[in-house]
């Protein structure tokens, strides 16, 4: 009779009492917000970590482009950074009067006579504006490949030998075909001709 009792009695480590439910409850809806706050926190990282490399990407093409113009004179180097639909154009301006590419080397040099021959050159953006829909529907008029489009606003820094900056200030419409970021034209050449300057 002794081991029926032991047999049939319940056993405490496997019931649950009330208290202890209310517990593991209130555990559970603590960590829900907890959850939640992780999740957007992991979304804004990874937000933040695609601007970024955005803006890195854009900021290096426009430093090969600057620098294929003043400093290389490399036209398949700039072309490179234009769209596609863009590059025509770019190209009927570049031979212009049978004018071979180191026009551009002459023609800047005229408007660095200040800055002198010899200097470096850095490019700093200082705002991104991405365009919406509606916007990128306009885009695609001329550009039908569009995917994405965003607008620059950056600095072009040029040191000269004496270590001082020389700052020009130049936007541009950068459009996104196959998953790269390309420059909408090459209307941003000639300094004197569509930027401003400033010393700092």
């Amino acid at each position: 009779m002794l081991l029926g009792i032991v047999l049939f009695q319940p056993r405490k480590e496997c019931m649950i009492m009330p208290n202890e439910q209310k517990t593991s409850s209130k555990k559970r809806i603590w960590l829900i917000p907890v959850c939640i706050l992780a999740a957007v926190a992991l979304i804004a990282a990874i937000v933040l970590a695609a601007k970024a490399e955005r803006k890195a990407v854009l900021t290096k093409t426009l430093t090969t482009f600057y620098d294929a113009l003043y400093i290389e004179s490399d036209l398949d180097a700039m072309k490179a950074c234009i769209v596609e639909d863009a590059r025509e154009d770019f190209e009927s301006v570049m031979s212009m009067g049978g004018i071979t590419p180191g026009y551009y080397r002459n023609y800047v040099q005229d408007a660095l006579l200040e800055i002198g021959t010899e200097f470096t050159i850095g490019v700093r953006i200082t705002s991104l504006s991405e365009y919406g829909t509606s916007d990128i529907a306009k885009i695609q008029q001329t550009f039908p490949d569009t995917e994405k489009a965003v607008r620059a606003e950056y600095e072009i820094i040029f040191t000269d030998i004496n270590g001082e900056d020389h700052v020009y200030t130049n936007s541009m419409i950068f459009v996104m075909v196959d998953n790269h970021w390309y420059m909408s034209t090459h209307l941003a050449l000639p300094i004197g001709a569509n930027m401003s300057i400033s010393n700092s």
